[in-house]
């Protein structure tokens, strides 16, 4: 039976629904989080008669359903661009336990997107002088001068913190720079509503996602699970296919003898690298050589069996190179991720994650994974620079 969740309709259950009959913990605590800057009063006031969790999960897939720029796709590109700018502000804009994009900034970054230049301010992965990524903010450790993965990150606190972007009058502002007050006391930064309102702008922003409105039931190409759905993120954004997807047949495309190989190095990894597509992701990619401060080193490299398989492998990430007048050599543990099958293929599949570059100095460098498939050890490599 196709699930409907009528907007207009669950505004009228709120009528008869038990006050009692709520969702669980996990739902509520997703409408509080980030998604709320893009919930319309319709699907506030209907979220809150939701009865159930299946109530609520099947909202959830019509909520991005109704922003999918690419219906009856796999993805959703729209959504991974949103899941990605929330990560880069939780990291870089938290405030006394509060996300980082649940604040004034992070509300902003998550919505307009990263300013071409932020000016002052504390940022956990967006501080001015930064000099190091802390273990806390990325998992790693391990040897390094200052400037590498080790502790002793330098925050500059100042009382005032601008974005500024180049492209103010396309994503509606007035003016080029969104400018925040230090909260004396709590130490978290606000809007300055003197220097420029951005609400407006992110209110178009918002009315703009919803690309189809006149959805009120979850069609069949976007019934996803809700909060269980498709692939998860993991830590530092490593891609987890979930394990109820099945990959149709298609014609294999995609061939390689057994190891690791074709790594690509780009700046959004999540939304460029299509597994799914039926076709070679790799062929229509370009490897980047150049990144800034303000974006994530995205990496996808191919992974090729005997056979197919859905065991896990563990890949182990190193940076040298130097920066400054100082070398730097950067080690993560091994993490464990679980490889993505390419539609095109029968035993080939992409393992693709991303780290933030926002605490890196500019400098060259040299990315290395090691990677461990069931004992077989393979590696693959490639430079790239941070300015």
């Amino acid at each position: 039976m196709k699930t409907r969740i009528a907007i207009s309709a669950l505004v009228l259950f709120s009528a008869v629904s038990p006050v009692f009959a709520k969702p669980s913990s996990k739902y509520q605590e997703w409408a509080k989080g980030p998604v709320q800057w893009l919930m319309t009063k319709d699907e506030q006031t209907a979220w809150a008669a939701l009865p159930d969790d299946k109530a609520a999960s099947d909202f959830i897939d019509l909520f991005w359903a109704r922003r999918d720029p690419t219906p009856n796709t796999a993805g959703n590109e729209f959504k991974d661009e949103f899941d990605g700018r929330v990560r880069a502000a939780d990291r870089a804009f938290p405030a006394n336990g509060k996300r980082g994009s649940l604040t004034d900034r992070g509300r902003v970054f998550v919505m307009l997107g990263a300013p071409k230049e932020l000016i002052g301010g504390s940022a956990t992965g967006l501080a001015v002088g930064a000099t190091g990524v802390s273990d806390k903010d990325t998992g790693m450790g391990g040897g390094g001068t200052a400037g590498s993965f080790s502790s002793g990150v330098v925050s500059r606190l100042t009382a005032r913190t601008q974005f500024t972007y180049d492209n103010y009058a396309e994503i509606g502002l007035v003016r080029p720079a969104v400018v925040f007050i230090e909260d004396g006391y709590s130490h978290d930064f606000k809007v300055d509503p003197q220097q420029g309102n951005p609400y407006g702008a992110m209110t178009s922003q918002a009315q703009k996602a919803l690309v189809h409105p006149e959805l009120t039931s979850v069609p069949a190409w976007a019934q996803q699970g809700g909060l269980d759905s498709g692939r998860k993120q993991v830590v530092v954004t490593k891609f987890v296919p979930g394990k109820n997807v099945k990959v149709a047949p298609a014609t294999p495309l995609v061939t390689g003898d057994p190891g690791a190989s074709r790594l690509m190095l780009l700046k959004n990894v999540t939304v460029d690298v299509k597994p799914m597509s039926g076709s070679d992701p790799f062929a229509s990619l370009n490897s980047n050589a150049t990144f800034t401060r303000n974006d994530e080193l995205g990496y996808a490299f191919q992974l090729c069996r005997p056979a197919a398989s859905e065991d896990n492998v563990k890949v182990t990430m190193k940076v040298t190179g130097t920066a400054g007048n100082h070398a730097v050599n950067m080690s993560a543990p091994a993490e464990e991720m679980t490889p993505e099958q390419i539609r095109a293929s029968q035993s080939c599949y992409i393992v693709r994650a991303a780290i933030p570059l926002a605490d890196f100095e500019v400098g060259d460098y040299h990315l290395d994974l090691v990677v461990d498939d069931g004992g077989k050890s393979y590696n693959v490599g490639q430079d790239f620079k941070v300015q």
